[in-house]
């Protein structure tokens, strides 16, 4: 596997992580669990722990938060250049490229 196949693997691992939801494993309505053939196959790599009680099963995903962390580093979501767009666009201006591949600054209308 190279670089690229294993960095696009990881990335679909993480997004299975940071986009699961509780819904994905219970039956709508209900704090029962889903039967395992309701659970779609990749949604079982966001399971941390699954236990069975006396009263019934314990459910713990993933960090959710830590894999969109990761995600977002990978994509360079809170790089400087970013942050600084950001904090433009709270102040009304919006930044954008040109064909040419220059930048600009501009109040937004």
């Amino acid at each position: 596997m190279d670089n690229d196949e294993l960095s696009q693997k990881t990335l679909a691992e993480l997004e299975i992580i940071a986009f699961a939801t509780i819904d994905d494993f219970l039956v709508p309505g209900t704090f029962r669990l889903r039967s395992k053939q309701d659970i779609a196959p990749e949604k079982w790599t966001a399971i941390k722990k699954l236990n069975t009680t006396a009263k019934g099963f314990t459910l713990e995903l993933h960090d959710k938060a830590k894999a969109l962390g990761l995600i977002a580093d990978y994509l360079g979501i809170f790089s400087e250049f970013n942050c600084a767009i950001a904090t433009l666009r709270k102040y009304g201006l919006h930044v954008s490229r040109d064909g040419e591949g220059k930048w600009s600054i501009s109040e937004d209308a």
